[in-house]
Order: structure tokens, then sequence, then C-alpha cells
């Protein structure tokens, strides 16, 4: 008589084949590699431009992102393309110039990179002209409060008094003693570089895309 069998039972798997199938699913886990892993792998095999510009369109979301967070400290006036343009100049230099061996991630290694291409003028445009002319007008601004705060202790000429071995009487307060100077010096400030007319020049055609 032949035994039966219960429909709803579900046929033993031997152990040893089980424990085979979980090994090999594992190893085939390790194995998946990244895309972007594979760009880096490619770049460091064969450096140049073809491999080179792979990882750079790979990492535009990147460097769209720390523009955004970087130009929303800037005026709306300076140009978001510019920023990208230097942003992308940084990412360059950071695809060459990045070593896996240092235990830092590209993405913390290329936004300093990009930081820096924005600081250096990294083909920045306007933004240097903007800077400079906002920089020059605050500064000669603070130098009209400092003489007004000095009165007529601004006027005193005192240059024996900025010797380190000084022990005479001041005219007036110590923090005076280079006001006048100061207020003098950074008038030309607005001049070196190009006049602050020349760069708000600069300034209204990038605004006005001439």
């Amino acid at each position: 008589m032949t035994p039966q069998t219960d429909p709803t039972s579900k046929p033993e798997t031997p152990t040893g084949a089980s424990s085979s199938s979980a090994s090999s699913a594992e190893a085939e886990a390790d194995l998946v590699v990244e895309p972007v892993d594979v760009l880096w792998a490619a770049f460091r095999s064969e450096p140049g431009d073809e491999t080179r510009n792979a990882l750079v369109e790979h990492y535009q979301p990147l460097i769209k992102q720390i523009v955004r967070r970087f130009g929303a400290r800037l005026p709306r006036t300076v140009d978001r393309g510019d920023l990208l343009t230097a942003g992308n100049v940084g990412l360059i230099s950071a695809v060459r110039g990045f070593d896996p061996e240092r235990g830092v991630r590209f993405e913390s290694y290329c936004e300093l990179r990009v930081k820096g291409a924005f600081q250096a003028g990294g083909n920045a445009g306007a933004l240097s002209s903007l800077t400079k002319v906002m920089g020059t007008e605050i500064g000669q601004r603070f130098n009209e409060l400092s003489l007004e705060v000095m009165g007529d202790h601004a006027l005193a000429k005192q240059l024996d008094a900025l010797l380190p071995d000084f022990d005479g009487e001041l005219i007036g307060p110590e923090c005076g003693l280079t006001t006048m100077a100061e207020y003098i010096n950074n008038r030309a400030s607005t001049i070196y570089g190009g006049s602050a007319e020349i760069q708000r020049d600069i300034i209204a055609k990038r605004v006005l895309h001439l």
C-alpha cells in the first residue's frame, strides 16, 4: 500500500543546501557595486577628460546644493550661474586631488574645495566687484563713526605716543591715536583695484545681462 502525503506539507530542504544558498546570497550582496564606485575605478584606471567628466556629471546635485546654501547668504544681484561655474571649478579640482587613503569622504573634501573656489574668486564674475564695493564702503563708514566719537581728540598728532617706550601723558584716548590716519588712508580704498563707479558698472552689466 502506497503511503499518502499531505498536500499542504512543503518538501524538506537538506540542511547543507539551505546554508549554501544563504552563503551565496550574502556573497552576491557583498559584490554589489555602487555606480559611483565604477566611475571612480574608471577614472583611477584611465584618468582623462572622459572619465573625469563622468564624475563631474554624477556630482552635479552636490554642487547645486552647495551653491544654494552659499548663495542664500549673498544678495540676489549675485549671479547664481557664476557661482555654479566656480563650484564646478572646485569640483574638478577635488576630483583630481581626492585621495581615499586619507579616510575622508569625497563629499566633505569636495565641499571644502568648492568653497575655496568661491573665496578665491574662481570666475565668480560680479561677485568680487560686489564684495569690494560693500567692504570698502562699510570700512569707510566705520572710520567716519570713529571720527565722530573721538571728536577733537582725533585731530591730535602725537606720534611719539605710538612708540613702545612712551611714558608721557596722552592728549586724548589711546584708541584715538590712529583714528585720523586710518580715516585718511582708507579713503583710498574706493580707488585701488578699480574705483567704486567701475565696480558698480560691472555689477549693473551682470544684472542687466549686457
